[in-house]
């Protein structure tokens, strides 16, 4: 599962990485939050492009799905049309996973040890709000966990080498071996994980204090 992720890189590495045809303005997120609105990238008529969507497929006000599982997105009727023509990139700089223990839980921030940028997978859709009125959001395509992460949580992101950016991007179907080559965890050498703030616990907070690395001791209660 995918709940909490970062995006602190500014706006000309985000277009460098991705290949926009423009800057987006971006501002440092040190804990994004489902049903915020959030930068993806997807193909667009001028090339690349970075839009603003609200992250969860769903009504507002009622059960919101933040993640699809990249083995059975195909199956689901709340996916199987974005994954055959409106797949997108979702920039990040690292993501949130919790160990827990009973009502206590410690966070911890998983990044790229070899690039500030991470592309997790993700899919792109309309949905109505409140009011009725169609709304682009997005979920992120989890995977099977690597080492690094497998003894906090079953599942982890979705994430892919730039190399295969064009591919995911194009809006024609993937068959079921491109789809399983793509959804290969990424390995747990290229990654590292930092005990951080229990600030993060709470969606009132969004600064860098949320990514203030800690001593990996017991857990911590949390905010709410």
């Amino acid at each position: 599962m995918c709940g909490r992720y970062t995006l602190t890189s500014n706006g000309r590495a985000v277009a460098e990485e991705f290949d926009l045809s423009e800057t987006p303005v971006l501002s440092e997120r040190y804990n994004i939050a489902p049903a915020q609105d959030v930068a993806i990238v997807r193909h667009g008529e001028r090339g690349r492009e970075c839009p603003f969507v609200s992250w969860g497929f769903g009504q507002r006000g009622a059960r919101v799905v933040i993640n699809a599982r990249s083995e059975t997105a195909a199956t689901k009727a709340s996916f199987r049309d974005s994954l055959r023509s409106r797949r997108c990139l979702v920039p990040a700089t690292g993501f949130i996973e919790w160990r827990h223990e009973g009502r206590a839980r410690a966070a911890y921030h998983f990044r790229s040890r070899d690039s500030e940028l991470l592309a997790m997978a993700g899919l792109w859709s309309l949905w109505p709000n409140g009011d009725g009125k169609a709304v682009e959001s997005m979920v992120i395509l989890t995977t099977s966990p690597n080492q690094l992460v497998a003894d906090l949580h079953d599942r982890m992101p979705m994430i892919l080498d730039r190399r295969d950016f064009d591919r995911w991007l194009e809006p024609q179907a993937l068959d079921a071996d491109e789809l399983h080559r793509l959804a290969e965890p990424l390995a747990a050498e290229r990654m590292e994980r930092i005990p951080v703030s229990s600030r993060i616990n709470s969606t009132r907070f969004d600064d860098p204090a949320c990514l203030e690395r800690v001593a990996d001791e017991p857990v911590q209660q949390s905010l709410f």
